[in-house]
């Protein structure tokens, strides 16, 4: 399979348009509020240098009068007034807006990531492209941020233009110099906001690595482990190196920032002398009146920190774009790998493999090696061999989590490269290695549903099937149950056995044409695991069912037993069959028995 590369391209303008579509889609009001306020703003600014101008005027006309004064400054002040009070508002009404809009779109990407190809996400430039995609969020950062500091740059060019306006009056030259210095500004921002940046995301290794050492910290499923072992003084020592790390890259970003906030500071002084020289010229030389020179003076000062904040407004616009080209990346197709567009033909259910091959990124040879086998409707089948055999790769390919390096899967003739992966995902009820119990009660926990779709008998009768039935009743709330402190301080955390259990009674409620097993019973005693497998097989009936497991006497009421090692198929029958031979079948199960004789002799003494 060709994997796509996931190179990011920073085009401002387009990303900016796609932020913009993104709100209107999920809140037409914050974009109209946001609108208003980058068009009343610049308004508002130059009202002030107009009340000074009228003030001035007044005090220098021939007959200065309260009430001239007050007529002319007390109406522009008033609307002033009014206009920050509007802007204040619609900051206010904007904000509660804004969250709003970040929660859509966490929960929109949170959505759309469980659409990404298992196997490519997977991958290193999947788990990278996923942390910088989920990083940046909020009112200043990422795809809102990309809105607002984009209509404030828009705002301070406005602000430009209407100042520009107003100097070209006294001097073209003065706006061209300002102009100038103020593009070598942006340029310099721009270069900032992008190697700061990049310094930011040397940096994510370094918080992985604080994330992972937080994570098992405080995992109660792995703190037995670390206290027995003393885990705290690897935790202490992973810590200190990371954040040597972690200071020395802050170190890093300081120092550049600081060397670029000195040059602009240079040019905004420069940008200063220029404007008091040309203005001190007009009123020497030309005459220029002082209420004029205020208003030119007022109206130059605006349009100088307006070109400053532009180009900052502007440098944080093309960060927030660089922001929003990870995010995007993610909410693409980069990681998608294909468009499944048929559905599952209405035949027989049957599994084939025709000389697959799968390889894992950075593997030099084949997890998988020209594997074939079929799987009939109803077959039971069993995958054994050593650890790393290749046996839960080889259920991943079924699940379609994973794709063929080589060669063909069909599933009900069809390749499993074609089929719609909610179209396979009905048909497969796995149990996966990894038993996971999610923070809801129990009932939700077996029927993966909520509220009134869930079938509550079937609930029960799962659960009875796996003997998980007379724990659940003693539950204080059985089967409404809450599950794990995550969400809920009185939640019941289940043992490992009994987790197990819940998850065989997922499978068993959803009901598909076929069942994996992938050591769904490790956490519990041999007895305890032959009474599920005994009940299991009642209920499954003519399901198919794949079978991954240690212990090898489950292998014995099986169909067909596949035997793998080193991701080859080494040999493939029944149980009887293989046990007669000298074979590897054999070998693994009597090491097997022989540990359990051993077990019972030490048991008996």
């Amino acid at each position: 399979m060709k994997k796509k590369k996931n190179k990011i391209k920073n085009n401002v303008l387009k990303n900016f348009i796609t932020s913009i579509k993104i709100i209107y889609k999920h809140e037409k009001k914050y974009l109209f509020l946001r609108l208003f306020m980058t068009i009343l703003e610049p308004i508002r600014v130059y009202m002030y240098a107009l009340i000074l101008n009228n003030a001035i005027a007044v005090l220098e006309s021939p007959l200065p009068t309260f009430e001239r004064l007050l007529l002319d400054v007390g109406v522009a002040t008033i609307i002033n007034l009014i206009l920050g009070t509007v802007l204040r508002n619609c900051q206010e009404l904007s904000w509660p807006l804004s969250e709003k809009i970040t929660y859509k779109i966490i929960l929109e990407r949170s959505i759309h990531t469980l659409d990404l190809d298992y196997e490519l996400l997977e991958g290193p430039q999947g788990q990278e492209a996923l942390e910088k995609g989920t990083r940046y969020n909020g009112e200043w950062n990422g795809i809102v941020g990309l809105a607002n500091r984009g209509l404030r740059t828009i705002q301070y060019l406005i602000q430009i233009l209407i100042g520009s306006a107003i100097m070209l009056t006294i001097n073209i030259w003065l706006v061209v110099c300002i102009i100038l210095l103020a593009v070598f500004k942006i340029y310099l921002e721009n270069k900032r906001q992008a190697k700061v940046k990049s310094i930011n995301d040397e940096a994510i290794p370094y918080w992985r690595r604080v994330n992972y050492v937080n994570n098992i910290s405080t995992n109660l499923s792995i703190g037995k482990d670390l206290r027995v072992y003393n885990m705290d003084r690897f935790i202490e020592e992973e810590r200190t190196n990371v954040f040597k790390d972690i200071l020395r890259n802050i170190r890093k970003r300081i120092a550049y920032n600081t060397t670029m906030d000195i040059i602009i500071h240079v040019l905004a002084a420069i940008d200063s002398i220029i404007l008091y020289a040309f203005l001190l010229n007009e009123v020497l030389n030309y005459g220029m009146l002082i209420s004029t020179f205020t208003f030119m003076l007022a109206s130059v000062s605006n349009v100088t920190w307006s070109l400053t904040y532009f180009a900052r407004e502007y440098s944080n616009t093309y960060r927030c774009s660089l922001e929003s080209a990870d995010y995007l990346l993610i909410m693409g197709d980069t990681f998608i790998t294909k468009t499944y567009t048929n559905n599952l033909p209405d035949t027989e259910f049957s599994i084939e493999f025709k000389n697959v091959y799968y390889q894992y990124c950075g593997q030099t040879g084949y997890a998988l090696e020209n594997v074939s086998f079929k799987i009939k409707k109803g077959e039971k089948i069993a995958l054994v061999g050593y650890n790393g055999a290749g046996k839960t790769t080889l259920t991943k390919l079924i699940c379609g989590l994973y794709h063929p390096t080589k060669g063909q899967i069909l599933i009900n003739g069809e390749d499993i490269e074609t089929l719609k992966r909610d179209e396979l995902a009905k048909a497969i009820s796995p149990v996966f290695q990894e038993t996971l119990i999610y923070a809801y009660d129990v009932k939700s926990n077996i029927s993966m549903a909520y509220g009134t779709s869930i079938d509550y008998d079937r609930v029960i009768k799962a659960s009875k099937t796996v003997g998980a039935h007379d724990k659940i009743k003693t539950l204080k709330d059985e089967y409404e149950t809450m599950l794990t402190r995550d969400l809920e301080d009185d939640g019941i955390d289940l043992s490992g056995g009994e987790s197990q259990k819940l998850a065989i009674a997922r499978a068993i409620y959803k009901n598909a044409p076929l069942y994996i097993l992938d050591e769904p019973t490790s956490a519990l005693d041999p007895l305890a695991e032959a009474k599920i497998y005994q009940n299991f097989n009642e209920v499954v009936g003519g399901n198919s069912v794949i079978y991954i497991s240690h212990r090898l006497s489950s292998t014995k009421f099986c169909d067909k037993i596949i035997v793998l090692d080193e991701g080859q198929i080494k040999e493939t029958g029944t149980h009887y069959d293989l046990i007669k031979e000298d074979t590897l079948y054999k070998k693994l199960f009597e090491m097997q028995a022989e540990y359990y004789k051993k077990g019972e002799t030490n048991n008996e003494n």
